[in-house]
């Protein structure tokens, strides 16, 4: 499913569904080539200047994720995420003009190769990203949006997600006695089925990317299967923020070269990250 390059054309019925089921809505070649090469570009450079990691030195490459890297979205490199494509989306998803435009686009996410290491579905690090006192609404009041600088991969570091979760979660809500967030809200899932809260324990199985990835369960008839968000340069993907999620294992043979960020719904009662928060969340993606 993907959006063709067209400013005036808002998200298809189809993208909208695809949304609407899985948490999760592809906008494919939203940046053009130009800026997306000036943002891989400005990512490299800091690279070399705050990690001495340079792009044609793979010898010399870190393994896994690589933090502390604010600088290009201080200057505003990665500002073309704001793209017509994106705004339409967003526009569908909340209303038009109906959600806070951030300052400042962009914490990156950079994962290296992880020599030697199998690549499975992770047991670590599942979680929500549900900001604000009033934790899980019927509506969303806040969309994660990721931009691939480069092409990502199956198996490449994409960030893994559950398609569906952000249903569940809400029909949950809707049943407890207490407002749900980030916290217990993981906590619900994991006793609403043993499919879930296997996710996220060491239980034994013959292959958890057959059972997570292929297998998938229907809970409270809603369907629930991981998915690799991957994508290729100039992609970008809308995601849920009550859509269980977590970062994942390098085992390609490229970075993974992603910028992330949250955009909220106008007058939700959460403000844009600052950003220390932009960094903790981005630990985890």
């Amino acid at each position: 499913m993907s959006i063709q390059r067209n400013p005036d054309r808002v998200p298809t019925v189809e993208q909208w569904r695809e949304f609407e089921e899985t948490g999760l809505m592809h906008l494919r070649g939203a940046i053009t080539e130009e800026q997306v090469h000036a943002m891989r570009e400005r990512l490299w450079d800091e690279l070399r200047v705050k990690h001495q990691i340079r792009r044609d030195d793979k010898h010399a490459w870190p393994e896994g994720r690589v933090f502390g890297l604010p600088n290009p979205r201080r200057e505003g490199a990665f500002a073309a995420m704001q793209c017509a494509p994106l705004c339409a989306a967003l526009n569908a998803i909340f209303a038009p003009d109906g959600w806070q435009r951030p300052v400042r686009w962009g914490s990156p996410l950079v994962t290296f190769p992880s020599c030697g290491r199998r690549w499975d579905v992770v047991v670590k690090g599942w979680h929500l990203d549900i900001g604000g006192p009033q934790g899980v609404q019927p509506v969303s009041n806040e969309v994660t949006v990721f931009a691939y600088l480069d092409g990502v991969e199956p198996e490449g570091g994409g960030t893994l997600a559950v398609l569906g979760s952000h249903r569940l979660i809400q029909k949950l809500a809707a049943d407890a006695k207490t407002k749900v967030r980030s916290e217990n809200g993981r906590h619900l899932l994991a006793l609403a089925d043993g499919w879930l809260r296997d996710l996220s324990s060491d239980v034994k199985c013959d292959s958890r990317k057959r059972r997570f990835m292929e297998e998938g369960a229907v809970v409270r008839g809603i369907p629930l299967k991981v998915v690799e968000i991957t994508g290729e340069p100039g992609d970008l993907v809308v995601m849920h923020s009550c859509t269980l999620h977590a970062a994942s294992v390098n085992c390609s043979e490229r970075p993974r070269l992603v910028v992330r960020e949250s955009v909220f719904r106008s007058g939700a009662p959460v403000t844009a990250l600052d950003e220390d928060s932009h960094s903790k969340r981005s630990a985890y993606e």
